[in-house]
């Protein structure tokens, strides 16, 4: 039993050993050549989709079952994602270290090769020199007179950011702040209540607590976390689980007095067929189980198919789901191995219970080539397969919070703000907002099934009361050429003592009109909402005026205000209008 997989961790550390130094030559490659590093990364993935059987070459019958170059293309193309342009000599140069079209989507190792990574402490590391000097190359933008802050935040986080995430569509874009850790972060402990001892299921082995799964009272499914609780190469900043993942602390129980158990972790497989036991003598028993991580599929593919054989007996299961950011993250590949997608398909044979992938979606740059190439394999499988897609709503990735704040300072000091400023504050960042939510959920809905939920970030990067606005205004069927077909089946706030807390306009206009519902804290606001589980749900988050303080609310909930609010936000997005980008979002090439 381990707390951590400890023993994954070592082999993937070993063998990451030696190629700390690869991303730093290929970059410096690149450099000599008048290049950068996502043109490289760019030019293997454009051989990647040149080595792609083509459509002439298929049988009628393997026509149906292999995703083929054209139908890529033109699927991409039809989608308006972003295809990465071929450079023949960068790529011949790069082959030498392994980088060619075969590795892309064939070396299991890939990521851990070539991936940017800085693990705690690593800055202290002299031979981990150079792959600290290209991180700041890459992104001194974002971090220009703060150098000392970030180290700070470095010493102790584990940073990754995998090969494809840093090409030119995602590096280019508000995307890669999804990969880049704040000034002074700080992860709120187990915002969603996972560790909550109340709501762990557990098991004893020789005097020591055995974790089987999460499930909040009278929740229809079970949550099991894996034992790769504390690892995850996508290396998302703000991951609501970030004391783990990007921390590497250990998973323990936190108890109602808020002390803390150590717990232990089984092999998956072990771990399952423990759960799969309690579960058929459920009295009130969940429908569905979500696996979890870290990240899921760093399961070893042997353990995947015994979890899956495992499953097959529990008599309550209506499906499963796998919670995973290898789909959108850059590791896609990993969903369809031909022994797991049989595996998959076997199951549904025998069980006739479909599989569901919950994928992390932050940004539409994430839709890629790779993406839609995994997700029309999955399809071209012909069994039950889904794919939810879930968007974190996070500041400087889909949300602009921090704009609107540098626009509110301007009138600091004048008194009785008029709505025409409140207006010009607020609606260029909700526009921008919504073009790329719209742009995601347009996209998502051409290859997958429609977008399934957005969450409100759990790290409080932004505040509750901008996203419900921006999800308030995405829900209106008449801003631009918003479709329900395309629109999020929900918008939720994870909680840490009740399930999911579903929220809209309403809630808004309860938060401003009820008494006691909005409350200011010497810690910022307390939010009370009432959730259909039958209790009050409560949220904390700091005060910023102008955006959630009670005055603010209140204008927002005016419906001649809101009018005013939903015209002008409509009116940029109608035009069209080109925000420029974030300056810290215009990395250029540190050649120049």
């Amino acid at each position: 039993m381990v707390n951590i997989n400890s023993k994954k961790q070592e082999k993937q550390k070993k063998e990451e050993t030696g190629f700390y130094l690869v991303l730093p030559k290929i970059a410096e490659i690149a450099r000599k050549k008048d290049a950068n590093l996502s043109q490289v990364i760019d030019a293997v993935r454009a051989a990647w989709i040149k080595s792609l059987p083509s459509k002439l070459n298929l049988s009628k019958k393997e026509q149906s079952e292999i995703v083929s170059r054209e139908e890529l293309i033109a699927k991409c193309k039809s989608m308006g994602v972003e295809l990465p342009k071929p450079n023949s000599k960068l790529l011949h140069l790069v082959m030498k270290y392994g980088m060619d079209s075969h590795s892309w989507q064939y070396d299991t190792n890939f990521v851990f090769k070539y991936r940017l990574h800085l693990p705690i402490r690593g800055i202290y590391n002299p031979q981990l020199e150079p792959t600290y000097d290209l991180f700041f190359r890459l992104f001194r933008k974002f971090y220009k007179g703060k150098v000392k802050g970030i180290k700070n935040v470095l010493e102790n986080f584990d940073l990754s950011i995998r090969p494809l995430n840093l090409c030119s569509s995602i590096m280019f874009s508000e995307a890669v702040r999804n990969f880049l850790p704040e000034i002074e972060q700080k992860f709120i402990k187990d915002p969603f209540g996972v560790q909550r001892r109340e709501h762990l299921v557990l098991d004893e082995k020789n005097g020591k607590l055995v974790y089987l799964a999460t499930r909040k009272i009278e929740h229809g499914t079970y949550l099991a976390i894996l034992q790769t609780v504390a690892y995850c190469t996508a290396g998302c900043a703000r991951c609501y689980r970030g004391e783990q993942t990007r921390e590497l602390k250990q998973f323990k129980a936190i108890n109602p007095d808020g002390s803390e158990s150590a717990i232990y972790f089984l092999p998956p497989s072990e771990q399952v067929k423990l759960l799969v036991r309690r579960w058929n003598k459920e009295k009130n028993p969940p429908e569905d189980i979500l696996f979890s991580g870290g990240e899921p599929m760093d399961i070893d593919l042997d353990e995947w198919l015994k979890i899956i054989e495992g499953l097959k007996k529990a008599k309550f299961l209506k499906f499963f789901r796998i919670c995973t950011g290898d789909l959108f993250l850059g590791e896609s590949f990993r969903l369809i191995q031909l022994e797991f997608l049989e595996a998959l398909k076997q199951f549904y044979k025998e069980t006739g219970k479909a599989i569901k992938f919950v994928c992390n979606l932050p940004h539409p740059a994430f839709i890629t080539p790779e993406a839609v190439y995994t997700i029309m394999t999955l399809h071209e499988a012909g069994f039950g397969i889904e794919i939810q897609s879930q968007t974190p709503l996070e500041e400087g990735v889909l949300c602009f919070q921090g704009d609107m704040q540098k626009k509110l300072k301007e009138y600091d000091g004048v008194n009785n703000i008029s709505d025409t400023q409140i207006l010009e504050a607020w609606a260029p960042s909700l526009a921008r907002s919504f073009k790329l939510l719209r742009e995601l959920g347009v996209k998502i809905s051409m290859v997958a099934d429609r977008p399934y939920k957005f969450i409100h970030d759990m790290q409080q990067s932004v505040s509750l009361i901008y996203t419900t606005v921006l999800f308030s205004l995405l829900s209106e069927p008449h801003i631009g050429t918003t479709d329900a077909a395309v629109r999020p089946t929900s918008f939720a706030a994870f909680m840490p003592k009740l399930p999911n807390l579903n929220l809209g306009f309403h809630s808004l206009e309860y938060l401003a009109n009820v008494d006691g519902a909005h409350k200011t804290t010497p810690n910022g606001i307390l939010i009370r909402l009432p959730h259909a589980f039958g209790e009050i749900a409560e949220y904390e988050e700091p005060l910023w005026i102008g955006i959630n303080d009670i005055d603010t609310l209140k204008r927002i909930t005016d419906i001649n205000f809101w009018k005013k609010l939903r015209y002008k936000v409509k009116e940029l997005v109608d035009k069209n209008v080109k925000y420029e980008k974030n300056k810290n979002t215009k990395i250029k090439s540190y050649c120049h």
